[in-house]
């Protein structure tokens, strides 16, 4: 049996929905294009992994995406944002996997190289984080459920990173950090990732949206 998983979050695609602070710049339509367009990149990243990979969907489970033959597929639990994380830590390590990871469905930036990276690091470490420029983390590896890095927070604000870190470091965990990388959330971020594409031959280009059913 494989003794490592990966988890990641995904949205309803809902035009309206999804990537809010773009909207304004962006329109409803192409801020939803543009998640799914990230969704994509995501999914290339890991699909080439050797480790369990477990999609958790919000309030339905979508067919036909490009999660399809990539990774299983579950729905979120009700709650915020760290319920819904902590949960998926928790069924990956009821089914018997020994290292778990969590990454962010939006970030564009992130390669295979960084989960693997984490997946040697906890094998001399407690935890693995990679943080992220907004103040957040896009990865989160763990040995053992650690409900309270899921719980007291303020999620999306800008210290949550710094606070779970200082969490891991109550409890004497050891850690290891991953460089940092960013989302793609807000116009800042979008300019930001238009630089990377131009300094990068083989990047992905989220504005190469895709067409996909909705």
């Amino acid at each position: 049996m494989q003794k490592d998983a990966l988890i990641l979050l995904v949205d309803q695609p809902t035009p309206g929905k999804v990537k809010p602070k773009l909207i304004p710049y962006l329109g409803e339509e192409n801020a939803t294009k543009m998640y799914i367009s990230l969704l994509d990149i995501s999914a290339q990243v890991i699909k080439s992994l050797f480790m369990h990979k477990e999609v958790f969907y919000e309030d339905q489970i979508r067919e036909g995406d490009m999660f399809d033959s990539i990774a299983e597929k579950n729905i979120q639990v009700d709650g915020d944002w760290g319920t819904k994380v902590k949960h998926g830590f928790e069924i990956q390590f009821e089914k018997g996997y020994t290292k778990v990871i969590y990454i962010d469905s939006d970030c564009p930036v992130l390669k295979d190289q960084h989960i693997k990276q984490a997946l040697v690091a906890l094998d001399e470490n407690d935890a693995v984080m990679g943080p992220s420029l907004s103040g957040g983390y896009y990865l989160l590896g763990l040995k053992a459920k650690n409900d309270a890095l899921f719980e007291n927070k303020i999620w999306g604000s800008s210290n949550v990173f710094e606070e779970t870190l200082k969490e891991l470091h109550l409890q004497h965990q050891k850690v290891f950090l991953l460089e940092a990388l960013f989302n793609v959330d807000t116009l800042d971020d979008l300019q930001r990732y238009l630089v990377y594409i131009s300094s990068q031959n083989n990047a992905l280009n989220p504005l190469k949206f895709k067409d996909r059913p909705q």
